[in-house]
């Protein structure tokens, strides 16, 4: 019989880092994709990201609705409640042999709560990271906890989960996945691109990425002011992409209307597929804002990264990334550093740290052939393994 392996995925940007091993194990005759698509991937103002996995060839086996219905703590608590009720029927109704689901989305921990009870494996991929200025914190760690087997991206995530007292046989070190497509993905040809969003490459094109501070929610309509008010006054053209389905991601999309409106610079995109957002990666100028993106992906194409704030303290970083405060002048300070001549010459030495391309044929590798028994199943506390 084939192995049944069910993969949740809840936004654009995990997606993409999934295709990869979605199509490996989509086109394995011994086994089985079921693919659980939710969260914002069913939100017209999001995009509708659901067509896209649609279009690139993918079954879709469950569509669970969040019913997200505002962007405040208490709808985001609503929105976690309906999902473990629609992931909990969709796991009764495909009766998978494992789960796989990645990183640290609220979505994410709410699929993993709502698998528990069925006892069957869940397997969590790039767990062990550390994000201060997020809830994503808690939400990955707590689904560490509910997981069975663990994909680090490093060794620091490595240690973070045996910090976390999880046994050893239990995680896997696999790289990024990440890392795996952003080279090949990144297809789209300059031109097409300046086409595509109206901006000359030749005069510097800034991509800003801008989500919610979670742990600072209160905060966020100073900190994205602050922010417009410094990527404005350079005399380039913005690539401006609204923000993740957070709390008080309604502040942002409004000040980004409204700088887009009274700004002929600031283009405004809902949503960009993989190999767009990828491509535009690869051709700017700079990154400016506070997605994992710039962390994780910029790297690759050796690109000047400004990171502004705590969303991202905590994880490691290569030398392409500055980070800075909230405050106005010191966004302009660290955009006029990576700016400068210098910062150009020291780009050129950044590799990115987070993988060697193989990640998906490793957890592709693992998820086919691991021992499913009482083993993986019964979970305990490395210390009271020993």
């Amino acid at each position: 019989m084939k192995r049944k392996i069910a993969v949740v995925t809840t936004s654009r940007a995990e997606y993409g880092i999934l295709k990869k091993l979605l199509t490996l194990i989509k086109n394995d005759s011994e086994l089985e994709l079921q693919l659980i698509v939710t969260g914002s991937h069913l939100m017209k103002e999001m995009g509708m990201t659901v067509n896209e996995i649609k279009s690139d060839g993918f079954a879709v086996a469950a569509e669970v609705d969040m019913k997200m219905e505002g962007d405040q703590p208490v709808n985001v608590a609503n929105a976690m409640g309906n999902i473990v009720q629609g992931v909990a029927a969709s796991i009764e109704k495909l009766q998978p042999d494992v789960v796989a689901v990645i990183a640290d989305r609220f979505e994410t921990c709410a699929a993993a709560l709502a698998i528990v009870p069925f006892h069957v494996p869940i397997i969590h991929i790039a767990g062990g990271y550390i994000t201060e200025g997020a809830i994503d914190d808690k939400l990955r760690h707590a689904t560490t906890k509910m997981s069975h087997i663990h994909y680090a991206v490093d060794e620091h995530g490595r240690n973070n989960i045996i910090n976390l007292g999880e046994e050893e046989w239990r995680i896997i070190q696999t790289g990024s996945m990440v890392v795996d497509l952003l080279e090949s993905s990144a297809t789209v040809q300059k031109e097409t691109l300046e086409k595509q969003f109206n901006v000359n490459f030749s005069k510097g094109v800034m991509l800003f990425v801008y989500h919610p501070v979670t742990m600072e929610y209160q905060d966020t309509e100073r900190q994205i002011k602050n922010a417009i008010a410094a990527i404005k006054t350079y005399p380039m053209d913005i690539i401006a992409l609204l923000p993740n389905q957070d709390t008080s991601r309604l502040i942002i999309t409004k000040e980004l209307t409204a700088a887009a409106e009274q700004n002929n610079n600031i283009k405004l995109i809902k949503h960009m597929p993989r190999n767009v957002y990828a491509s535009v990666m690869k051709h700017c100028t700079l990154m400016v804002g506070n997605s994992s993106s710039g962390i994780l992906e910029a790297p690759t194409f050796q690109k000047a990264v400004v990171n502004i704030g705590n969303r991202q303290k905590g994880r490691i970083q290569a030398q392409n990334v500055i980070n800075s405060s909230y405050e106005t002048e010191e966004i302009t300070e660290a955009i006029n550093q990576v700016l400068s001549e210098k910062f150009k010459v020291q780009l050129k030495t950044v590799k990115n740290p987070f993988g060697d391309g193989k990640a998906s044929e490793r957890i592709y590798n693992h998820l086919k052939t691991m021992n499913i028994d009482e083993k993986l199943l019964q979970k305990k506390l490395a210390s009271d393994a020993q």
